[in-house]
């Protein structure tokens, strides 16, 4: 995608008073000098496969134990491997907070999986 096209459809989305104008045209004109200097606004990126398959376990995880019936203590497992996805999307996203969170609550969930399955 060309960068004014990426532009183009940033400011389709943005108001121009965020970034310090007063309308669009102004909003277009800083842009496109920014445009022209090599500068590019890329959209943010859409959740690859590893976030869905970690938000779909810790769901399907959190919902298993909820209604708490005789499966319900494999919530654990499903949890913790959504846990483990959710530590390594953080790694890789080098997002040190949201590793940090998602490692404790795999702690918690292999405390679970020992404590109920093992």
């Amino acid at each position: 995608m060309k960068p004014t096209m990426i532009i183009a459809d940033w400011l389709n989305h943005c108001d121009p008073e965020l970034i310090g104008c007063s309308s669009y045209q102004d909003a277009a004109a800083i842009l496109a000098k920014l445009d022209a200097a090599g500068y590019a606004f890329k959209p943010k990126q859409k959740a690859g496969w590893a976030s869905w398959a970690a938000t779909t376990l810790s769901c399907l995880g959190a919902a298993l134990l909820s209604i708490n019936v005789t499966i319900s203590p494999w919530a654990y497992a499903v949890m913790l491997a959504g846990s483990l996805l959710w530590v390594l999307i953080g790694i890789a996203k080098k997002d040190v907070p949201m590793a940090s969170q998602w490692f404790f609550l795999t702690t918690l969930n292999i405390i679970g999986v020992w404590r109920w399955l093992l």
